[in-house]
């Protein structure tokens, strides 16, 4: 679908932004919390968002305008809540700004939703949007999160074992199920800070994921080159990927032993 184009004066009801977060999306995202919400999760951890009264008025143009600030530093915008799409022709014509813009059309575009909106909502906005991440309240953020580990673990182990690539291509659905580890441990995180240590938190989470990604590289390869050169092709060929199930394993003990009476 195109996008039909974008109203700069369009007016949104707006709960806050953050200008940097590497915990709303991936990468380094601005992020736009628009106020109101559809459901009133006891669990919320923006419960100052739900009511639809509240929040100030913003025009798509002025937050174009707060974006374009700090675009050099970003890798998307997300708009979270709140439901976001409450307010679909505010979050449409703002995503269309963004990509009808040259400095920011490099932007991804992602919305965070609780997915309680109709077909035709989603029909709206589906050609501004470059990914949806859709919020499981059903379990629980402490549930959430221990089922994407069990998920991301076995996930792995299967992948070692796979012995042709169709059997690796069928544990790819259960090793997706990881995706819900991160904005469940996000709601479990944030519950246990200020408002004003949020971005100090956001930082710890961002020095965290980057030390991971300078180790793991250099562990995943030497694993894999150990394996290859030991000309290993039975049960030990997928030690790679049982490294990173244990690893995530051991993540999931963690998680369940700091995180009861959650």
């Amino acid at each position: 679908m195109t996008a039909s184009p974008a109203s700069l004066d369009r007016v949104g009801r707006l709960a806050d932004t953050i200008e940097f977060s590497a915990v709303d999306g991936p990468g380094n995202r601005f992020v736009v919390f628009l106020q109101g919400c559809t459901l009133d999760c006891l669990a919320c951890h923006n419960p100052q968002t739900i009511p639809l009264v509240g929040g100030r008025d913003v025009t798509v143009g002025d937050l174009v305008e707060q974006i374009r600030r700090a675009a050099p530093f970003l890798s998307g915008v997300t708009i979270s809540g709140g439901e976001a799409t409450l307010q679909a022709a505010f979050v449409h014509d703002l995503f269309a700004a963004i990509g009808a813009e040259e400095s920011l059309a490099r932007l991804t575009r992602f919305l965070d939703t609780n997915g309680d909106a109709p077909r035709s909502t989603w029909d709206a906005l589906d050609g501004v949007l470059d990914g949806a991440m859709v919020d499981l309240k059903a379990l629980g953020e402490r549930h959430a999160l221990m089922f994407g580990l069990v998920c991301g673990t076995l996930g792995f182990f299967f992948y070692g074992l796979a012995p042709t690539g169709y059997w690796f291509w069928a544990a790819m659905p259960l090793a997706a199920l990881w995706g819900v580890v991160n904005p469940a441990a996000q709601a479990i995180m944030t519950r246990h800070v200020t408002a004003q240590e949020q971005g100090r938190l956001q930082g710890a989470v961002g020095s965290m994921n980057s030390i991971a990604g300078i180790i793991a590289p250099t562990l995943f390869t030497q694993t894999l080159a150990a394996v290859a050169q030991a000309h290993v092709h039975t049960f030990w060929a997928g030690a790679t990927f049982w490294l990173a199930a244990a690893m995530v394993g051991i993540g999931g003990i963690v998680a369940w032993r700091v995180t009861r009476g959650e």
